[in-house]
Parts: C-alpha cells; sequence; structure tokens
C-alpha cells in the first residue's frame, strides 16, 4: 500500500479538481436567487412574446369600427398587463365552473 509520493501529489490534485467541479454545480444550484430571476425573466418573454402574436392577430380579425376600441384596450394592456391577467383568469374560472357544474 506504500505509494509514492508523486502518486499522492497527482491523486491529491485530481481529488481537489472533482470537488472544486462539485462546490461549483453545488453554488449553481443553491442560487436560487438567480435562478428565480432567469426563470421569470424567460417567462416574461414568453408571454410579450404571445401577447404581440395576439395583438396581430386580433388586429387582423377586427373589422373597421372596432381596430379603434381595440387598439386602446391593446394599449391599454400593454401599459398594464396585471389586470388583463386577472380578467383573463376569472373569466377561465368562470367558464370551468359552468362546465362543472353542467357535469355533476
Amino acid at each position: 500500500m506504500a505509494q509514492d509520493p508523486s502518486e499522492i501529489r497527482e491523486e491529491i490534485a485530481q481529488t481537489r479538481a472533482e470537488l472544486a467541479a462539485t462546490v461549483q454545480a453545488l453554488g449553481e444550484k443553491a442560487d436560487v436567487k438567480g435562478r428565480i430571476k432567469s426563470s421569470a425573466a424567460e417567462t416574461i418573454d414568453r408571454v410579450q412574446d404571445k401577447t404581440r402574436d395576439l395583438r396581430e392577430h386580433l388586429t387582423e380579425a377586427a373589422p373597421d369600427g372596432a381596430k379603434q376600441s381595440l387598439a386602446t384596450v391593446i394599449q391599454k394592456a400593454a401599459e398594464r398587463p396585471a389586470p388583463l391577467w386577472v380578467g383573463v383568469g376569472f373569466v377561465t374560472g368562470l367558464l370551468i365552473g359552468r362546465q362543472l357544474g353542467r357535469a355533476a
């Protein structure tokens, strides 16, 4: 079992490198704040893309008289999206409740 000092040094260096990689991986996993920020940024990007797509679709589908009203709604939703999403959630809840009531 006696090892050459150079073999021991090499084994120590390898173990240190493995330990450093493990510590770095654990540090990245433990960075909850950074992971949340990244996830939030991705979600915001997805919502903005969906909003842009919906805006384009609604603008194309609306009759000429409704386009001005639609433009106003879209502008307000872009300025303050939270009330829009609350409204969408409320309407979705009503529809789901209505469907569940019919199923019973």
